[in-house]
């Protein structure tokens, strides 16, 4: 318990992971409603809020804290992670309950961890050490969607309480959810999978021009597809998800190089970036093929839980058990005793039986939802909500699970040799 409260990234990790679990439990309760076309409710938006907020941007803030060294000679400050985790827990509950005072507390502590994410992400741009280029560059340009996401939200907050703003409700929330799981969440998810994905395979980055042109695709497609809801335009929607797809494709591409030099299996951060990828493409694919209308919410699913939450959570489950046994066995390391592996912190088997929940879940909740079945959808919300507490069980395991060193060879005393 200690360790997740002096170690500040597995701290945030931690909180963030129970925030997967607090909207994944939220998503279970929408899920009927979803299936039915009714997306406007107090549960959905409580999801949308603790999945967007107190779990990927939590995530984000915390692993930010790890990574931000390879890149910068500076840190962000650990205070903006704790602020957006609290912030969207008090806004979700507000929506939830129907609380407006409550609402109003939780976005304005909101706008100040966003506020300072984003004065962090600026301090590390400008400390930048010329390591990592692709991650550097995919924060700042994510950053600028955060900051997008940030605007329209109080913009929508304004008009919701006050009105007089002039912005139709129904596409502003459309580029809110766009600009907040394709382009803050999956613009970084791309940039830092750039370096960490061959690291996480043992890998050399190789070819990593595709990387590059695969991001800028991505930026540019998600630019198209914001554009395409805010005027209502289905010619500027459809090709941004072409782009997307086209992204996906060469990133693809960049992944498999590495899956066939690195000298380990997959592990779930990289199976999940595949999952994500492929939910990406299904999302393209339902873009293209579906009505605006109905392609809203199946949509937003496969975009903000099955590429921002999925990536997310194989991220925490393969990044806590290793800064967990950095943290509390480095004296072992230095020959104070017996280390144990790494799989103690992080079983295999948990991992394997959290993947499985969750291609299970996505795959039920969305089908679910386009075939108006509400019993499937819940079904597959409920699948979800088990992987979300096989992540939460993974960051418990890691930092709890006791650990005794079996004891060193017996040393036997020479007979000493007299003249």
């Amino acid at each position: 318990m200690r360790l997740l409260l002096t170690h500040r990234p597995v701290g945030l990790l931690g909180l963030a992971a129970l925030g997967w679990l607090a909207g994944a439990v939220a998503l279970v309760v929408a899920s009927g409603d979803l299936a039915r076309g009714l997306w406007y409710t107090p549960s959905a938006l409580a999801a949308a809020h603790l999945i967007g907020l107190c779990f990927v941007t939590t995530a984000i803030a915390g692993a930010l804290l790890h990574l931000a060294p390879n890149m910068s000679t500076r840190r962000p400050h650990a205070g903006a992670g704790p602020l957006v985790w609290v912030g969207g827990a008090l806004l979700a509950a507000g929506l939830a309950g129907g609380w407006p005072a409550l609402e109003a507390v939780g976005g304005v502590v909101v706008t100040a961890g966003v506020g300072w994410l984003l004065a962090g992400v600026v301090a590390v741009a400008r400390g930048r050490r010329g390591s990592w280029p692709e991650p550097l560059a995919g924060l700042v340009a994510a950053a600028g969607w955060l900051l997008g996401v940030l605007v329209l939200g109080l913009l929508m907050t304004a008009e919701r309480r006050w009105g007089g703003v002039g912005i139709d409700r129904t596409r502003a929330i459309g580029v809110h959810l766009t600009m907040a799981g394709l382009g803050w969440a999956g613009g970084l998810i791309l940039a830092m999978a750039t370096r960490m994905a061959p690291m996480m395979l043992v890998a050399k980055v190789h070819r990593v021009g595709i990387a590059r042109a695969a991001i800028v695709v991505w930026h540019l497609g998600v630019a198209s597809l914001v554009a395409g809801l805010a005027l209502a335009d289905r010619t500027a929607g459809t090709a941004g998800a072409v782009m997307l797809a086209a992204a996906v494709g060469l990133f693809a591409a960049y992944l498999s190089g590495a899956v066939r030099r690195g000298r380990r299996r997959p592990p779930p951060a990289v199976q999940h970036l595949a999952a994500g990828l492929v939910a990406v493409l299904a999302l393209a694919v339902v873009v293209v093929v579906r009505d605006p209308a109905d392609a809203a919410v199946p949509a937003a699913l496969l975009g903000l839980v099955g590429l921002a939450a999925g990536v997310t959570a194989g991220h925490i489950m393969i990044m806590v058990p290793t800064m967990c046994w950095v943290a509390r066995f480095s004296g072992a390391r230095r020959g104070d005793g017996i280390p144990p592996p790494v799989a103690l912190l992080a079983p295999p088997a948990l991992g394997w039986c959290e993947g499985i929940a969750f291609a299970s879940g996505l795959g039920l909740l969305v089908a679910g939802v386009l075939a108006a079945e509400p019993v499937v959808a819940r079904a597959g919300a409920v699948a979800l909500a088990v992987s979300a507490l096989g992540v939460v069980a993974s960051v418990a395991v890691a930092a709890l699970r006791p650990w005794t060193a079996p004891p060193g060879p017996r040393r036997v005393p020479l007979p000493v040799l007299r003249s």
